[in-house]
Protein backbone atom coordinates (compact mmCIF):
# COMPACT_ATOMS: atom_id res chain seq x y z
CA UNK A 1 0.00 0.00 0.00
CA UNK A 2 1.35 3.32 -0.84
CA UNK A 3 2.02 6.14 1.58
CA UNK A 4 -0.92 8.53 1.88
CA UNK A 5 -1.52 12.14 2.60
CA UNK A 6 -4.49 14.07 4.76
CA UNK A 7 -4.63 16.95 3.21
CA UNK A 8 -0.64 18.54 3.85
CA UNK A 9 -0.23 16.09 6.44
CA UNK A 10 2.12 12.73 5.93
CA UNK A 11 0.45 9.43 6.45
CA UNK A 12 2.90 6.54 6.54
CA UNK A 13 2.03 3.38 5.04
CA UNK A 14 3.48 0.06 3.61
CA UNK A 15 2.18 -3.32 2.80
CA UNK A 16 0.38 -5.56 4.72
CA UNK A 17 2.25 -8.18 7.32
CA UNK A 18 -0.31 -9.17 9.62
CA UNK A 19 -3.83 -8.86 10.21
CA UNK A 20 -6.10 -8.63 13.60
CA UNK A 21 -9.38 -8.75 15.14
CA UNK A 22 -11.27 -8.20 18.34
CA UNK A 23 -14.64 -7.87 19.44
CA UNK A 24 -15.38 -5.26 17.59
CA UNK A 25 -13.48 -4.70 15.21
CA UNK A 26 -10.65 -6.14 12.66
CA UNK A 27 -8.01 -4.16 11.60
CA UNK A 28 -4.95 -4.81 9.03
CA UNK A 29 -1.67 -3.66 10.17
CA UNK A 30 0.49 -1.69 7.81
CA UNK A 31 4.43 -1.60 7.88
CA UNK A 32 7.35 -0.01 5.84
CA UNK A 33 9.96 -2.95 5.22
CA UNK A 34 13.05 -1.50 6.79
CA UNK A 35 11.62 1.05 8.85
CA UNK A 36 9.47 1.91 11.89
CA UNK A 37 7.18 3.59 10.71
CA UNK A 38 3.07 2.12 10.39
CA UNK A 39 0.02 2.09 10.23
CA UNK A 40 -2.76 0.77 11.82
CA UNK A 41 -6.28 0.63 9.79
CA UNK A 42 -9.89 -0.39 10.81
CA UNK A 43 -11.73 -2.78 8.25
CA UNK A 44 -14.90 -3.12 10.28
CA UNK A 45 -16.08 0.21 12.28
CA UNK A 46 -18.49 2.39 12.49
CA UNK A 47 -20.28 2.72 9.51
CA UNK A 48 -18.01 5.52 7.27
CA UNK A 49 -15.51 5.68 9.63
CA UNK A 50 -11.78 4.44 9.70
CA UNK A 51 -9.44 4.34 12.37
CA UNK A 52 -5.83 5.37 11.96
CA UNK A 53 -2.49 4.58 14.10
CA UNK A 54 0.10 6.74 12.51
CA UNK A 55 3.83 6.37 14.27
CA UNK A 56 6.57 9.06 13.28
CA UNK A 57 9.92 7.91 13.93
CA UNK A 58 12.27 10.79 13.42
CA UNK A 59 13.94 13.93 14.28
CA UNK A 60 11.26 15.75 12.95
CA UNK A 61 8.50 13.45 14.59
CA UNK A 62 7.25 16.20 17.03
CA UNK A 63 6.87 18.61 14.11
CA UNK A 64 4.86 16.23 12.03
CA UNK A 65 2.96 14.90 15.19
CA UNK A 66 1.94 18.51 15.95
CA UNK A 67 0.63 19.35 12.33
CA UNK A 68 -1.50 16.02 12.22
CA UNK A 69 -2.80 17.00 15.98
CA UNK A 70 -3.38 20.86 14.77
CA UNK A 71 -5.14 19.50 11.38
CA UNK A 72 -7.79 17.21 13.50
CA UNK A 73 -8.91 19.83 15.78
CA UNK A 74 -8.72 22.65 13.81
CA UNK A 75 -10.41 21.83 10.25
CA UNK A 76 -13.90 21.02 9.49
CA UNK A 77 -13.90 21.52 6.12
CA UNK A 78 -13.76 18.26 3.97
CA UNK A 79 -10.40 16.83 3.34
CA UNK A 80 -8.64 14.94 0.69
CA UNK A 81 -7.31 11.68 2.05
CA UNK A 82 -5.21 10.25 -0.91
CA UNK A 83 -2.14 8.32 -1.74
CA UNK A 84 0.93 9.49 -2.73
CA UNK A 85 2.06 9.37 -6.19
CA UNK A 86 -0.83 7.05 -7.00
CA UNK A 87 -4.00 5.94 -6.84
CA UNK A 88 -5.76 4.04 -3.83
CA UNK A 89 -9.24 2.59 -3.33
CA UNK A 90 -9.14 4.49 -0.18
CA UNK A 91 -8.88 7.92 -1.79
CA UNK A 92 -12.02 9.73 -0.81
CA UNK A 93 -13.06 13.04 1.25
CA UNK A 94 -12.95 13.21 4.69
CA UNK A 95 -13.19 14.55 8.10
CA UNK A 96 -11.49 14.05 11.27
CA UNK A 97 -13.75 13.30 14.05
CA UNK A 98 -11.13 12.39 16.88
CA UNK A 99 -7.54 12.37 17.98
CA UNK A 100 -5.17 11.54 20.43
CA UNK A 101 -1.33 12.17 19.47
CA UNK A 102 1.27 12.16 22.54
CA UNK A 103 4.97 10.88 22.33
CA UNK A 104 5.53 7.06 22.49
CA UNK A 105 8.15 7.70 25.23
CA UNK A 106 7.51 10.50 27.36
CA UNK A 107 11.66 11.20 27.40
CA UNK A 108 11.86 11.03 23.96
CA UNK A 109 10.24 13.38 21.19
CA UNK A 110 11.74 11.71 18.28
CA UNK A 111 9.15 8.87 18.37
CA UNK A 112 5.59 9.78 18.04
CA UNK A 113 2.50 7.85 17.75
CA UNK A 114 -1.34 9.34 16.97
CA UNK A 115 -4.72 7.69 16.54
CA UNK A 116 -7.61 9.22 14.54
CA UNK A 117 -10.80 8.66 13.56
CA UNK A 118 -11.56 10.00 9.90
CA UNK A 119 -15.59 9.96 8.94
CA UNK A 120 -16.32 9.56 5.06
CA UNK A 121 -17.23 12.46 3.46
CA UNK A 122 -17.29 11.23 -0.27
CA UNK A 123 -15.50 11.07 -3.30
CA UNK A 124 -14.70 12.97 -6.56
CA UNK A 125 -17.62 10.35 -8.16
CA UNK A 126 -19.94 11.35 -5.49
CA UNK A 127 -19.11 15.20 -4.73
CA UNK A 128 -18.19 18.23 -6.69
CA UNK A 129 -15.43 20.03 -4.72
CA UNK A 130 -17.47 23.77 -4.29
CA UNK A 131 -15.91 27.00 -3.31
CA UNK A 132 -18.85 29.07 -1.91
CA UNK A 133 -18.72 33.14 -1.78
CA UNK A 134 -20.22 36.03 -0.17
CA UNK A 135 -18.89 39.60 -1.16
CA UNK A 136 -18.25 41.76 1.54
CA UNK A 137 -17.47 45.58 0.75
CA UNK A 138 -14.63 46.59 2.46
CA UNK A 139 -12.54 49.60 3.36
CA UNK A 140 -8.66 48.78 1.79
CA UNK A 141 -5.71 50.50 2.63
CA UNK A 142 -5.20 53.21 0.15
CA UNK A 143 -8.63 53.87 -0.71
CA UNK A 144 -8.57 51.09 -3.51
CA UNK A 145 -10.33 51.37 -6.65
CA UNK A 146 -10.40 47.67 -8.39
CA UNK A 147 -14.23 46.90 -7.94
CA UNK A 148 -14.06 42.78 -8.59
CA UNK A 149 -14.54 40.21 -6.21
CA UNK A 150 -11.70 37.60 -7.17
CA UNK A 151 -11.36 34.23 -6.44
CA UNK A 152 -8.88 31.92 -7.25
CA UNK A 153 -9.47 28.50 -8.67
CA UNK A 154 -6.56 25.80 -9.12
CA UNK A 155 -5.52 25.69 -12.67
CA UNK A 156 -5.70 21.65 -12.32
CA UNK A 157 -9.39 21.38 -11.66
CA UNK A 158 -11.47 20.35 -14.58
CA UNK A 159 -15.37 21.18 -15.19
CA UNK A 160 -15.36 24.35 -13.53
CA UNK A 161 -18.70 26.21 -13.35
CA UNK A 162 -20.89 28.52 -11.53
CA UNK A 163 -23.66 27.02 -9.79
CA UNK A 164 -26.99 28.93 -8.83
CA UNK A 165 -28.05 26.89 -5.47
CA UNK A 166 -31.46 28.07 -5.57
CA UNK A 167 -32.37 27.07 -9.12
CA UNK A 168 -29.89 24.55 -9.80
CA UNK A 169 -28.62 26.56 -12.79
CA UNK A 170 -24.94 26.08 -13.73
CA UNK A 171 -23.09 28.77 -16.70
CA UNK A 172 -19.23 28.65 -17.60
CA UNK A 173 -17.24 30.93 -16.38
CA UNK A 174 -14.83 33.54 -18.01
CA UNK A 175 -11.11 33.06 -16.58
CA UNK A 176 -9.91 36.90 -15.75
CA UNK A 177 -6.07 35.94 -15.53
CA UNK A 178 -4.24 32.81 -14.90
CA UNK A 179 -1.13 33.70 -12.17
CA UNK A 180 1.63 31.32 -11.88
CA UNK A 181 2.47 30.45 -8.19
CA UNK A 182 5.36 28.77 -6.54
CA UNK A 183 3.57 25.52 -6.85
CA UNK A 184 1.30 25.36 -9.47
CA UNK A 185 -1.36 27.82 -11.60
CA UNK A 186 -4.39 29.22 -10.36
CA UNK A 187 -7.15 30.70 -12.71
CA UNK A 188 -8.46 34.15 -11.75
CA UNK A 189 -12.61 34.25 -11.66
CA UNK A 190 -14.56 37.49 -10.56
CA UNK A 191 -17.59 37.19 -8.55
CA UNK A 192 -19.06 39.89 -10.32
CA UNK A 193 -19.37 38.49 -13.78
CA UNK A 194 -20.75 35.39 -12.62
CA UNK A 195 -24.61 35.47 -13.98
CA UNK A 196 -26.00 34.08 -10.81
CA UNK A 197 -24.61 37.09 -8.90
CA UNK A 198 -27.25 39.78 -7.83
CA UNK A 199 -26.06 42.69 -5.41
CA UNK A 200 -29.49 44.10 -4.64
CA UNK A 201 -30.89 40.74 -3.02
CA UNK A 202 -27.17 39.28 -1.76
CA UNK A 203 -27.40 36.29 -4.26
CA UNK A 204 -23.60 34.78 -4.56
CA UNK A 205 -23.35 31.76 -6.86
CA UNK A 206 -20.75 28.88 -5.73
CA UNK A 207 -17.91 27.03 -7.98
CA UNK A 208 -18.28 23.46 -9.05
CA UNK A 209 -15.26 21.73 -10.22
CA UNK A 210 -13.53 18.76 -10.34
CA UNK A 211 -10.04 18.80 -8.82
CA UNK A 212 -7.94 15.78 -8.26
CA UNK A 213 -7.24 14.95 -4.75
CA UNK A 214 -3.45 15.23 -5.26
CA UNK A 215 -4.03 18.47 -6.31
CA UNK A 216 -5.54 19.67 -3.91
CA UNK A 217 -3.79 21.81 -1.40
CA UNK A 218 -1.00 23.05 -3.67
CA UNK A 219 -2.36 26.61 -4.40
CA UNK A 220 -3.73 27.07 -1.02
CA UNK A 221 -3.12 29.82 1.21
CA UNK A 222 -0.49 28.66 3.90
CA UNK A 223 0.02 29.73 7.53
CA UNK A 224 3.70 28.63 8.64
CA UNK A 225 5.94 28.67 12.07
CA UNK A 226 9.31 29.52 10.88
CA UNK A 227 10.73 27.73 14.27
CA UNK A 228 13.99 29.86 13.73
CA UNK A 229 15.10 28.14 10.94
CA UNK A 230 15.82 30.70 7.54
CA UNK A 231 14.01 28.42 4.85
CA UNK A 232 11.45 25.80 4.90
CA UNK A 233 13.68 22.71 3.99
CA UNK A 234 16.97 21.56 6.16
CA UNK A 235 20.01 20.58 3.65
CA UNK A 236 18.44 17.35 2.82
CA UNK A 237 15.34 18.55 1.80
CA UNK A 238 13.61 17.80 5.33
CA UNK A 239 10.50 20.08 5.41
CA UNK A 240 11.38 22.47 9.08
CA UNK A 241 8.80 24.87 9.31
CA UNK A 242 5.50 23.77 10.63
CA UNK A 243 2.57 24.00 9.34
CA UNK A 244 0.00 25.59 11.06
CA UNK A 245 -4.04 24.37 10.87
CA UNK A 246 -4.94 25.89 14.84
CA UNK A 247 -5.68 29.72 15.08
CA UNK A 248 -3.97 28.91 19.22
CA UNK A 249 -0.31 27.81 17.64
CA UNK A 250 2.16 28.93 19.61
CA UNK A 251 4.77 30.35 17.46
CA UNK A 252 8.07 29.49 18.10
CA UNK A 253 9.74 31.28 15.23
CA UNK A 254 8.49 34.16 12.11
CA UNK A 255 4.97 33.91 11.62
CA UNK A 256 4.70 33.28 7.46
CA UNK A 257 1.79 33.76 5.26
CA UNK A 258 1.85 32.48 1.95
CA UNK A 259 -0.07 31.52 -1.10
CA UNK A 260 2.81 30.71 -3.96
CA UNK A 261 2.74 34.52 -4.83
CA UNK A 262 3.46 36.23 -2.21
CA UNK A 263 5.06 35.94 1.46
CA UNK A 264 4.50 37.32 4.66
CA UNK A 265 6.72 37.15 7.79
CA UNK A 266 5.84 38.44 10.74
CA UNK A 267 8.41 38.75 13.54
CA UNK A 268 7.06 41.12 17.01
CA UNK A 269 10.81 41.01 18.43
CA UNK A 270 11.86 43.21 15.43
CA UNK A 271 11.45 46.42 13.54
CA UNK A 272 9.39 47.26 11.69
CA UNK A 273 8.66 43.42 12.49
CA UNK A 274 7.36 42.59 8.84
CA UNK A 275 8.94 41.67 5.67
CA UNK A 276 7.87 40.23 2.04
CA UNK A 277 8.94 38.37 -0.97
CA UNK A 278 7.28 37.37 -4.28
CA UNK A 279 7.65 34.72 -6.21
CA UNK A 280 9.82 34.94 -9.36
CA UNK A 281 8.92 32.45 -11.37
CA UNK A 282 11.46 32.85 -14.24
CA UNK A 283 14.13 32.66 -11.31
CA UNK A 284 12.07 29.83 -9.88
CA UNK A 285 13.07 31.89 -6.12
CA UNK A 286 11.31 34.38 -3.49
CA UNK A 287 12.59 37.69 -4.27
CA UNK A 288 12.52 40.01 -1.79
CA UNK A 289 9.97 43.31 -1.82
CA UNK A 290 11.16 46.91 -0.68
CA UNK A 291 8.51 48.04 2.18
CA UNK A 292 8.01 51.49 2.81
CA UNK A 293 10.80 53.06 4.72
CA UNK A 294 9.92 56.57 6.02
CA UNK A 295 7.55 55.62 8.29
CA UNK A 296 7.65 55.44 11.99
CA UNK A 297 5.03 52.19 12.57
CA UNK A 298 5.70 48.90 13.47
CA UNK A 299 4.61 45.54 14.50
CA UNK A 300 2.81 45.26 17.73
CA UNK A 301 0.41 42.14 17.82
CA UNK A 302 -0.51 39.12 14.89
CA UNK A 303 -3.57 37.47 15.78
CA UNK A 304 -4.87 34.79 13.65
CA UNK A 305 -8.42 34.69 13.42
CA UNK A 306 -9.22 31.85 10.50
CA UNK A 307 -7.38 29.47 8.86
CA UNK A 308 -9.20 27.96 5.34
CA UNK A 309 -8.46 26.12 2.44
CA UNK A 310 -8.86 28.86 0.38
CA UNK A 311 -7.53 31.62 2.52
CA UNK A 312 -6.12 33.19 5.98
CA UNK A 313 -7.74 35.82 7.49
CA UNK A 314 -5.47 38.11 10.64
CA UNK A 315 -6.02 41.05 12.75
CA UNK A 316 -2.33 42.96 12.87
CA UNK A 317 -1.73 45.26 15.21
CA UNK A 318 0.50 48.41 14.87
CA UNK A 319 2.19 50.76 17.10
CA UNK A 320 3.99 53.96 16.27
CA UNK A 321 6.59 54.42 19.50
CA UNK A 322 7.76 58.16 18.25
CA UNK A 323 4.18 60.05 19.75
CA UNK A 324 3.53 60.08 23.33
CA UNK A 325 1.22 58.11 24.41
CA UNK A 326 2.41 55.53 21.78
CA UNK A 327 -0.39 55.60 18.77
CA UNK A 328 -2.28 51.93 17.75
CA UNK A 329 -3.94 51.24 14.76
CA UNK A 330 -5.38 47.35 13.94
CA UNK A 331 -5.67 46.63 10.62
CA UNK A 332 -7.64 43.45 9.16
CA UNK A 333 -5.23 41.09 6.76
CA UNK A 334 -6.56 38.79 4.46
CA UNK A 335 -4.50 36.39 2.01
CA UNK A 336 -6.73 33.86 -0.41
CA UNK A 337 -5.52 32.05 -2.93
CA UNK A 338 -4.86 33.67 -6.12
CA UNK A 339 -4.16 37.16 -4.54
CA UNK A 340 -1.04 38.82 -6.14
CA UNK A 341 -0.96 41.55 -2.87
CA UNK A 342 -2.40 41.18 0.59
CA UNK A 343 -6.07 42.50 1.29
CA UNK A 344 -5.67 45.28 4.15
CA UNK A 345 -8.50 46.77 5.56
CA UNK A 346 -9.50 48.77 8.37
CA UNK A 347 -11.57 46.97 10.46
CA UNK A 348 -15.50 47.81 11.10
CA UNK A 349 -14.77 49.03 14.86
CA UNK A 350 -11.56 50.84 13.94
CA UNK A 351 -11.46 54.67 15.03
CA UNK A 352 -10.31 57.13 12.56
CA UNK A 353 -9.22 56.66 9.82
CA UNK A 354 -5.76 54.35 8.45
CA UNK A 355 -2.68 56.28 9.45
CA UNK A 356 -0.92 57.89 6.68
CA UNK A 357 2.56 56.32 7.67
CA UNK A 358 1.23 53.00 8.06
CA UNK A 359 -0.13 53.24 4.45
CA UNK A 360 3.58 54.03 3.55
CA UNK A 361 4.70 51.17 4.99
CA UNK A 362 2.37 48.88 3.57
CA UNK A 363 1.79 50.07 0.42
CA UNK A 364 4.18 47.75 -1.75
CA UNK A 365 1.90 44.71 -0.63
CA UNK A 366 -1.55 46.18 -0.56
CA UNK A 367 -3.92 45.28 -2.84
CA UNK A 368 -6.30 47.74 -4.52
CA UNK A 369 -9.57 45.29 -4.25
CA UNK A 370 -12.54 47.14 -2.43
CA UNK A 371 -14.55 43.28 -1.98
CA UNK A 372 -13.54 40.21 -0.48
CA UNK A 373 -15.14 37.49 -1.87
CA UNK A 374 -14.90 35.28 0.97
CA UNK A 375 -13.91 31.94 -0.53
CA UNK A 376 -14.37 28.66 1.61
CA UNK A 377 -13.81 25.14 0.39
CA UNK A 378 -16.57 22.57 0.69
CA UNK A 379 -18.50 19.75 -1.42
CA UNK A 380 -21.56 19.95 -3.07
CA UNK A 381 -23.83 15.94 -3.55
CA UNK A 382 -23.67 15.12 -7.40
CA UNK A 383 -27.11 14.51 -6.78
CA UNK A 384 -28.13 18.17 -5.62
CA UNK A 385 -27.19 19.30 -9.40
CA UNK A 386 -29.89 18.46 -11.70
Amino acid sequence: MPDMELYAVPIPQGGTTSAGSTASQQQTVQAILGSDTGDVQSIASDPGERTLTVEYPDKYAEIRAQELRELATGFSQPLPYHAVGGASPDDRYVTVSRANISPVDPRSTQFQQGDIALNDSGSIASHWRSIRTSIQQVEPLGGGNDTTAVVGVPSAASKVRWFDPETGERADPAVQATRTTRLGDVNILDVTQSPFYDAATNSYPVILMELPYADEGATDPRLWDARGEPSVTDADDNVVWQKCFSTAHEYQGEVVLENGLLRLFFDEQSAPGIRAERWDDAAGAWSSVSLGTSSDWELFDVDIREIGLARVRARVEWQDPTTSPTSYYTLSLRLSRGYADALWARPDNATGPIPSGLETLLDPIASDLICDAQPSMGLVAREEVL
